[in-house]
């Protein structure tokens, strides 16, 4: 059991736990695929060998953006 946790055993648990840890608090899905396939499904994202990325661009903008950003684009312009 040492020689696990020693050659990867923890990183398996501390990676779980974070997983765990951001899905309880709503941070993160619980079913990473499942989410993936849907998006993927609905062309919002496209999948490579090495992952996923987006195709659109003005998408890509706009979830990178900081949230202060955004709003003055969502709010309408003081009168």
């Amino acid at each position: 059991m040492i020689r696990g946790f020693r050659f990867g055993g923890l990183a398996v648990v501390r990676h779980w736990t974070v997983r765990a840890v951001l899905a309880q608090r709503g941070r993160t899905p619980y079913r990473y695929r499942r989410f993936l396939d849907a998006a993927e499904q609905r062309v919002l994202l496209h999948r490579t060998d090495s992952g996923y990325f987006f195709p659109h661009r003005l998408l890509q903008l706009h979830l990178s953006a900081a949230p202060e950003g955004l709003l003055p684009r969502l709010l309408p312009p003081p009168p």
